[in-house]
C-alpha cells in the first residue's frame, strides 16, 4: 500500500483542500489538518467510521474544557464524553454548543433519581446537564451525549446521561436528559462550563463523529 502524497494511490495523506481531484471509489484519504479519514464510494466523500475529531485534558484546574469541531464532510451527528472533577466548590456541569452560556436558548426535559427518590423536571439551565460534582469531590463523575444533527440548519438536539456518587452520599444521581438547543447555527465548538468553581486536573472531554451513510 503506498503513502505516496503525490500519486493517485489506494491510500493517500492530503489536507481537506488537497483532496485527490479524481478519487477512484474504495480509495482511502487521511487528512493531515483535520485529523480524519474518508473513503470514496465512486461519487462522494464519506467518513471512515465513527471517529474521534476533538480531545482537551486539563493539566490545570479551569472553570471550562473547550473543544474546536474541524469542518467535516457528511457530519451528522456527535458523541460526547466527559470525566470531570470539581476542586473546592459543588457544581452543575453544562455542556454549551457554541460557548452559548444564556439559559434562556435552552429547553430541558430531564428525569434524575436521587437516593431512593426519582423526579422529573423542567428547570432552567446554561447548557444541557452533563455532571454534578460535590465540593472538592474525591470521586468522577462521568456524562455522556449525543448531538444531533450538529451541522445542520434546524434546532439542534441533545441527549444526555450521567451519574455522580457525590461523596457516596444519599445526593448520588443518575440523570438522564432531552436537551434543545433552541440555535439554528451550526455548532463549531463545545464548551463544558463549571457553574462555579472549577474543573480539577485531570477532568477531560472528547468529542467523536458519525457521518451520514
Amino acid at each position: 500500500m503506498s503513502l505516496d502524497s503525490s500519486a493517485v494511490a489506494p491510500y493517500k495523506i492530503c489536507t481537506s483542500s488537497t483532496r485527490p481531484a479524481s478519487p477512484k471509489e474504495g480509495q482511502l484519504i487521511f487528512e493531515t489538518d483535520t485529523n480524519i479519514r474518508y473513503y470514496h464510494d465512486g461519487t462522494n466523500w464519506r467518513l471512515l467510521g465513527m471517529q474521534t475529531i476533538g480531545y482537551a485534558l486539563l493539566d490545570s484546574s479551569s472553570p471550562t474544557i473547550g473543544i474546536t469541531i474541524p469542518t467535516i464532510t457528511n457530519g451528522l451527528h456527535l458523541y460526547v464524553q466527559t470525566m470531570i472533577q470539581s476542586d473546592t466548590t459543588s457544581n452543575d456541569i453544562g455542556l454549551q454548543p457554541n460557548g452559548d452560556n444564556i439559559s434562556g436558548n435552552y429547553f430541558h426535559q430531564f428525569l434524575y433519581g436521587q437516593n431512593t427518590t426519582v423526579t422529573a423536571a423542567q428547570s432552567t439551565m446554561t447548557g444541557a446537564r452533563m455532571g454534578l460534582c460535590d465540593s472538592g469531590s474525591t470521586y468522577w463523575a462521568l456524562g455522556q451525549a449525543w448531538v444531533f444533527n450538529y451541522a445542520g440548519s434546524g434546532q439542534k438536539t441533545i441527549q444526555t446521561i450521567y451519574g455522580t456518587p457525590y461523596g457516596l452520599s444519599t445526593s448520588a444521581i443518575d440523570l438522564a436528559e432531552h436537551c434543545i438547543w433552541k440555535s439554528t447555527a451550526a455548532i463549531t465548538t463545545l464548551t463544558l462550563r463549571a457553574s462555579t468553581g472549577n474543573f480539577r486536573a485531570g477532568s477531560f472531554m472528547s468529542a467523536q463523529v458519525i457521518g451520514s451513510v
